[in-house]
């Protein structure tokens, strides 16, 4: 069993429920051992845009947590990765459950446009090494918990290297969307564009909402301690960048640049 975690530029990570108590556990080194439990925890800070859409960025400083057998060599996990658990490999895939926290949009960023809250979103992730410990194919599939909700979803290929203490990966993203979901980030009721006339109706289909490419750079310092400098770019496609809020907001690009630090503790 396996446990990896993300930050993705509009999804913030879900903290688990263990990471109080982990924290509080003596931090033994990380040495090699045939039984017992790598546990990975630390923070993760990144500027990354404020919601789907927005020109403008914010800071976020999340946690991070995974935890694998010590007898399970350690796999590349990308920093946008949703925090998900490996239940079942066949095969050469790995599927599991993975769980992601939607940022909110506050209301008027656009005169009459109405906000919506931050909700978790549940689901499920299948990733498979078409070439073993260097290309690495990933799907994720999710649904809010709030009733309106619909479903997103991501595809991403990584090519991966390692070279002395640095792991490098780096490929394409592709973002995807329902109806549901799409309205809620980029549609404009009438009520809406009634109050706002720059804002024209707007009810946009399902389909692929961004397309862009993640990398990142681990460096393992040899004392149980890894940094991981990581950065991203999605160019809003389709009925997303044909909003009239993506339009008005000038949104269409979306950065994303951060780093992260985490330890390694052995556990019996």
């Amino acid at each position: 069993m396996s446990q990896k975690r993300r930050n993705n530029p509009h999804r913030h990570r879900a903290p688990a429920l263990a990471l109080a108590a982990a924290c509080g556990l003596a931090a033994a080194p990380a040495a090699a051992e045939d039984t017992g439990w790598i546990l990975s925890l630390g923070l993760q800070t990144s500027v990354a845009p404020s919601f789907p859409g927005s020109r403008n960025s914010d800071p976020t400083l999340m946690p991070t947590f995974d935890i694998r057998r010590a007898d399970e060599p350690a796999t590349f996990g990308a920093p946008d990765d949703d925090l998900s658990i490996t239940l079942l490999t066949l095969g050469g895939i790995s599927v599991g459950p993975l769980a992601a926290i939607r940022a909110s949009r506050p209301n008027w960023v656009l005169p009459g446009l109405p906000g919506y809250s931050s909700t978790l979103e549940v689901g499920g992730f299948a990733e498979f090494w078409p070439l073993d410990k260097a290309i690495r194919a990933r799907a994720e599939l999710r649904h809010g918990v709030n009733g309106g909700d619909g479903f997103t979803g991501t595809l991403g290929l990584d090519w991966v290297t390692a070279s002395g203490p640095f792991t490098f990966g780096i490929g394409p993203r592709l973002q995807f969307a329902d109806a549901t979901s799409m309205q809620t980030a980029f549609g404009v009721s009438a009520f809406t564009s009634a109050m706002n006339p720059a804002l024209q109706p707007y009810t946009p289909g399902g389909g692929a909402s961004s397309a862009g490419l993640a990398g990142s750079v681990a460096y393992d310092t040899g004392h149980d301690w890894t940094t991981t400098f990581f950065a991203g770019y999605d160019r809003l496609v389709g009925a997303a960048a044909a909003s009239p809020i993506t339009k008005r907001l000038d949104g269409a690009n979306q950065f994303t640049i951060g780093i992260g630090l985490e330890r390694q503790i052995a556990l019996p």
